[in-house]
C-alpha cells in the first residue's frame, strides 16, 4: 500500500459543499497519476507505445462525506495479470475511510482499440512493487 495526501479543492464539490460524487473518481486518476510519475520513470512512456490503461470497471463505496481540505489516499495492487490491473484506492480524513473503489484498468492499443500485453517493464514494474503497495 502508498498512501498519499491530496487536497480537496471548492471546484470539487456540490452545492451543499460536499465532494460531488464524479469528482471522487476524478481524484482516484489524480492520485494514480501522481503515484505513478513519481514511482515509474517511464509512464510518459506509454503513449509512445501506443498503449493506454483503460478503466473496465469500477465498484465503489460511499461511507462519509468529504468536504474541502486534506486526505489521504492509499492505494494498493490489488491484482494484475499481462493485460489487466486492479488497484484499490481508499480515501481517509482523520483517519475515518470515507470512499473506496476498486478500479480495473484493461491494457489498449491506442491503434487498433484492442487489448494487449502490457510491455514487459511495465509488468516487471508492477511485479516490483506489488509487495511495497
Amino acid at each position: 500500500m502508498k498512501t498519499l495526501s491530496y487536497t480537496i479543492e471548492l471546484n470539487e464539490l456540490d452545492p451543499v459543499g460536499y465532494v460531488h460524487h464524479p469528482h471522487y473518481f476524478v481524484i482516484c486518476e489524480k492520485v494514480r497519476e501522481q503515484l505513478l510519475q513519481t514511482h515509474y520513470a517511464d509512464y510518459a512512456s506509454l503513449k509512445n507505445k501506443d498503449i493506454a490503461l483503460v478503466v473496465a470497471k469500477i465498484d465503489a463505496e460511499y461511507s462519509l462525506p468529504l468536504t474541502a481540505g486534506p486526505i489521504e489516499v492509499a492505494i494498493t495492487i490489488h491484482s494484475h495479470s499481462s493485460k489487466m490491473l486492479t488497484l484499490t484506492h481508499e480515501m481517509k480524513r482523520s483517519g475515518y475511510k470515507a470512499f473506496s473503489a476498486n478500479i480495473v484498468f484493461v491494457s489498449v492499443n491506442y491503434s487498433t482499440g484492442k487489448t494487449c500485453p502490457l510491455p514487459s517493464e511495465v509488468t516487471s514494474f508492477i511485479d516490483a512493487i506489488h509487495g511495497a503497495l
